[in-house]
């Protein structure tokens, strides 16, 4: 589901006053408070998206949906149709390993991921997000794990000696 105008906090009080399961995924980020200070502070990882688990009927979850006083969009399959659009519980789960930045990723050199070209589908073998898969992109001289889910792209800070490539003809 998607909010304007980052509500994602208020909207997320609405669905809990209605008891309905819900994801929005959180990481902690450096901020800073009235006076400059640097503050540890806990923000949407990505703004105006919240996840939502169908544990009632459609109806219902429609009739609740429609009577929220925020402005909000529920993501299709097509734009024409009314179907949602459905993710997989292995996705959530991946995108909750994504936000927990708790754990640091140490830089591990394994065979072969040294050379990974640009825009390679990998997969993580090596820290908190093993066994995630996406498309390994570098920007800024940096890399990130291009993930899709629902038809968005999260770029994920990863480090590319962590990543192992999908494909099977890598150079020797």
């Amino acid at each position: 589901m998607r909010t304007f105008f980052a509500q994602e906090n208020k909207v997320s009080t609405y669905l809990e006053q209605n008891a309905l399961e819900f994801f929005v995924p959180m990481i902690y980020s450096m901020g800073s408070d009235a006076e400059g200070n640097p503050v540890r502070c806990y923000r949407p990882a990505v703004h105006n998206l919240i996840f939502i688990r169908k544990t009632t009927g459609e109806d219902v979850l429609k009739a609740i949906l429609q009577k929220c006083p925020y402005t909000i969009q529920v993501y299709r399959k097509q734009s024409e149709e009314k179907e949602w659009y459905p993710i997989r519980d292995s996705e959530i789960l991946e995108l909750r390993m994504i936000c927990d930045r708790s754990f640091e990723v140490p830089p591990i050199i394994t065979e072969h991921n040294g050379d990974l070209p640009i825009g390679r589908m990998v997969k993580v073998v090596h820290g908190p997000m093993k066994g995630i898969k996406g498309k390994l992109v570098r920007k800024n001289k940096k890399y990130y794990l291009l993930k899709t889910l629902a038809n968005l792209d999260v770029k994920i800070a990863v480090s590319r000696w962590c990543c192992e490539s999908l494909d099977t003809n890598i150079p020797e």
